[in-house]
């Protein structure tokens, strides 16, 4: 799939003229990047993206379903880069597309932006992950709410393929929980230097140490670290024919063709209030342990690939831990 080509731009530009990022938080979804970029966008020296999910640089994965999701698959330059006209001269510039670790063509599309970036990673065990991004589309009305009948049936539609999904929509939960590929993908094109790798682990148990070794890594002062908010509780729908009737694809169509082009942006902020306010926090239970001891011994040489390029034993650090301390988690830290 052929795919653009940023113009060449490194290090900082002209005073008043608009510049690429700095940095990038390139992944991993369902591993509280949304709580780390608005951390990181607090700090005084640091300016972030009006759009978290500006998706510029991974257009070989754009899904084309805008209408669905806060994140934006930007084609257009100068659209992207107005994202961040409000940064003074002397900030720090970030971007948080986590969809980057999925994307071949982002390396090259990041290093045409700016050659000198730095790279943000957040891992997630990707057992946990599978099951955080499970209870995230059950509240979209994507996924029936039997975590194991899912993983069963989707690896039933996985037999005989032999490459990743071309489009974003159509990854599956175990597509979303592998991310060695792009992680080598961007050490090999960045150097290891580049790349700034933290565990969800270690954010949720102590946040503001990991935001203050990201902020050594960008070279911005580390005194006054901002004090992130963690707010990670899995949510379910309070009415769930309401949930899914508002996540319809026909029915989103329907209502952009009745809506007049003027008041379309309105209608979508309308819609995604009563979305958000047709949330509430709940108890997850835990994920049935056959079940996750299956996808482990499934994810083995995914984590021990993480591992050897990280220098980090992994499957220690995740898959030692008591069964309290899993439960814990996954009841209060499981879901966004």
């Amino acid at each position: 799939m052929a795919v653009r080509a940023p113009t060449q731009t490194t290090g900082r530009a002209t005073p008043g003229r608009t510049r690429p990022p700095d940095f990038f938080l390139i992944g991993v979804p369902r591993a509280a990047t949304s709580s780390l970029y608005d951390a990181l966008g607090r700090h005084e020296q640091i300016h972030v993206g009006s759009v978290k999910e500006a998706c510029f640089t991974c257009p070989d994965i754009d899904p084309h379903t805008r209408h669905r999701t806060p994140t934006r698959f930007l084609n257009d330059r100068d659209e992207y880069l107005a994202l961040f006209r409000k940064a003074a001269d002397d900030d720090l510039i970030g971007e948080g597309c986590t969809y980057n670790i999925y994307s071949p063509a982002a390396p090259g599309l990041i290093r045409g932006l700016n050659a000198d970036a730095r790279l943000l990673v957040q891992l997630r065990d990707p057992v946990e992950q599978m099951y955080s991004n499970h209870g995230h589309k059950v509240l979209m009305g994507d996924l029936g709410a039997d975590f194991g009948r899912v993983v069963d049936e989707q690896a039933a539609a996985r037999r005989g393929r032999t490459s990743q999904p071309l489009s974003m929509a159509d990854y599956d939960l175990r597509d979303k929980a592998t991310v060695s590929p792009g992680l080598a993908r961007f050490i090999a094109d960045f150097g290891r230097k580049q790349l700034h790798v933290s565990l969800y682990d270690e954010y949720a148990a102590d946040p503001q140490a990991v935001v203050r070794s990201i902020l050594g890594f960008l070279g911005v002062a580390t005194e006054d670290v901002p004090q992130p908010e963690v707010s990670v509780a899995h949510r379910e729908a309070r009415w769930r024919r309401l949930n899914r009737t508002m996540a319809s694809p026909r029915l989103i169509e329907r209502a952009k063709r009745a809506t007049p082009a003027a008041f379309q942006p309105l209608a979508r902020r309308v819609a995604a209030t009563v979305f958000q306010r047709n949330r509430r926090r709940a108890v997850r239970p835990p994920m049935p342990v056959p079940v996750r001891d299956r996808l482990r011994a499934e994810f083995r040489p995914e984590v021990e690939r993480l591992s050897e390029l990280l220098g980090r034993d992994l499957a220690a650090i995740w898959w030692s831990r008591s069964a309290a301390d899993e439960q814990h988690d996954q009841g209060s830290l499981g879901a966004e």
